[in-house]
């Protein structure tokens, strides 16, 4: 494996677990790679645990700002915010509050007033905190601004197109094309998180991967080499998670098909075929971690005769 992507590797881990508040597991994993490095003397175990450890540090610093903003936030009752989705009244909508240098992701309840997906708005209301993040509710929105960002429009755009394309089944493509759960009624939660399927209604590693996949093949059928398809791939997809808003789960994926895409290329000017076409897709789900965790797997007990 080339040091960057090793690099990479390291620093992501330990600022995922940083921003995720698992500083016990990412210190373990840093002390696991130091004892290592004591042990076979290797320096580049020693980068390593020193790697996590900055990721870990960065993520807690983030994770620290974010919670400070939040409560800074949650001090007044006015506030400026952009519109991930459009606000109506009835629904629940993600917005970003701004104050100052804090920008603070929450989920809004609009009680009254409108404003268009990616546009700034005045709204008040109440605000909560708690350990899932900051909320608002009681929304009202006061003003807002026309002007929206280019991938908000997308994102809308296709929310409308997939709304007039799936009728009834409009809440589920919305969950699975453009990561909106807001519409999905809380029996169908319900009854997928009975069945232990509830993640499959979010944007998570096997979407993007198979996303990728359809890329990867799309860009070798028009001749392009290994490393251009792969790249372009992990492009274009990066472009659509950014569209979607920039769900954890994606971002981890499109990190790790990145961190594939420079491993796992040892011929780069190889055309990419059916054939191997078929071999990334057996592949696929390990490079981008596809959580499927077959230690917790219950068998059913074998009765003797």
């Amino acid at each position: 494996m080339p040091l960057v992507a090793f690099a990479l590797l390291a620093y992501g881990a330990g600022l995922l677990a940083g921003l995720a508040g698992a500083l016990g597991a990412g210190a373990l994993g840093a002390a696991g790679a130091a004892l290592a490095a004591l042990i076979r003397r290797s320096g580049a175990l020693a980068a390593v645990s020193a790697l996590v450890l900055a990721g870990l540090a960065m993520g807690r610093a983030v994770e620290r700002r974010d919670h400070s903003c939040a409560m800074r936030i949650a001090g007044r009752v006015e506030w400026t915010v952009v519109a991930a989705t459009a606000l109506s009244p009835g629904e629940t909508a993600e917005v970003t509050v701004r104050d100052g240098r804090c920008a603070v992701r929450a989920w809004a309840s609009i009680v009254s007033g409108r404003a268009a997906a990616g546009s700034s708005a005045i709204v008040r209301g109440i605000p909560r905190v708690d350990r899932r993040g900051l909320a608002l509710g009681n929304v009202r929105v006061l003003s807002s601004s026309a002007s929206a960002a280019m991938l908000v429009r997308w994102r809308d755009a296709a929310t409308r197109s997939i709304d007039a394309s799936f009728g009834s089944d409009a809440p589920v493509a919305r969950a699975l094309l453009v990561a909106d759960m807001r519409t999905i009624p809380r029996e169908m939660r319900d009854d997928f998180a009975a069945a232990g399927l509830v993640h499959m209604l979010s944007i998570s590693g096997l979407h993007v991967g198979l996303i990728a996949l359809a890329v990867t093949t799309a860009l070798g059928a028009l001749g392009l080499p290994r490393t251009g398809a792969g790249w372009g791939s992990v492009a274009l997809t990066a472009l659509y998670v950014a569209m979607i808003g920039a769900p954890a789960p994606a971002v981890r994926a499109i990190a790790m098909l990145a961190a594939g895409a420079i491993v796992c290329d040892p011929n780069p000017t190889q055309v990419v075929t059916p054939r191997r076409v078929c071999w990334k897709l057996i592949t696929m789900p390990r490079i981008i971690g596809y959580q499927e965790n077959r230690t917790k797997q219950k068998t059913a007990p074998v009765r003797n005769a």
